[in-house]
This record gives C-alpha cells, sequence and structure tokens, in this order.
C-alpha cells in the first residue's frame, strides 16, 4: 500500500465524503417518510409470482438499512480526517495548513506558498514532509515498516 498516496486520496475526498453525508441523510429520510406507518402483514405462503406491496416495503426498508450503515461509514471517515488534522494541527499548523489548503480546499501550492510567505521551492519539500507526517497519524505504525 502506498501511504502517501492513500494520504493524498483521503484529504481529496473529504469534501466528496461530506457530500455523500448529506445524500444519505435525504436518501434515510425520504425511505423513512415512505416507510412510516405502513406494516407487513406475514402470510403463511406466498402467493403468485407478481410483487405486491409488501415486497416493495421490504425493499425500502432494506435500501434504507443500507443506507445507514453507509452512513455510519461515512461519518467515521470524515470524523477519522478531522480528527486527524485537528491534532495535527496542534502539532505543527503550517503542515495542516498545507494539507488542508492544497488537497482539500484544492488550492495550488504555488498559492499555499504565498500563503505563508515560503518560496514554491520550498513548498514542495514541506508538502512532503507533511505527507509523511500526516500519513504516520492517520495510519499509523504500517506506515514506518
Amino acid at each position: 500500500m502506498d501511504y502517501l498516496r492513500e494520504t493524498i486520496e483521503y484529504l481529496r475526498n473529504y469534501n466528496n465524503l461530506v457530500i455523500a453525508k448529506m445524500n444519505l441523510e435525504d436518501e434515510i429520510n425520504k425511505l423513512n417518510a415512505e416507510i412510516e406507518g405502513r406494516a407487513i402483514a406475514y402470510k403463511d405462503m406466498p402467493g403468485g409470482s407478481s410483487i405486491d406491496a409488501e415486497d416493495i416495503l421490504i425493499n425500502k426498508i432494506f435500501r434504507r438499512d443500507r443506507a445507514e450503515t453507509e452512513l455510519k461509514e461515512t461519518i467515521n471517515a470524515i470524523e477519522s480526517i478531522e480528527n486527524t488534522l485537528n491534532n495535527f494541527a496542534k502539532d505543527n499548523e503550517k503542515y495542516e495548513k498545507i494539507l488542508r489548503e492544497w488537497l482539500i480546499n484544492n488550492k495550488s501550492l504555488e498559492y499555499v506558498a504565498e500563503q505563508l510567505g515560503i518560496s514554491e521551492r520550498h513548498i514542495y519539500r514541506e508538502k512532503n514532509k507533511a505527507l509523511k507526517k500526516y500519513a504516520i497519524q492517520l495510519f499509523g505504525i504500517k506506515v514506518l515498516k
């Protein structure tokens, strides 16, 4: 596993994860509204081969449950990124700003260098140091092996 590339992907997709969270919440709310107040009548024997209202309700419940699982996983990923970035900022605010501006806010490294008052050449060295340090904090001991 290339931890630096994985770290870049985590941070670059942060905003997509936030959007996915909102979309999943909307889907769950919609499905809950469609499911609310409806009951499933259990029968001893299935009747016919056509899809009935109960099958549609069961499918909606299944879709809602799957969306809730995906939402929990998405929230965990967002929280992991946020917690690691916040802890990272306590340790080295400059590195955190480089990663946040470059990968999450999609600013150019030249822009970040200008904001930090450092040369473009220096920003590339700092970016690599920041990535390595963040990867260790995000993935732990696996990165060092």
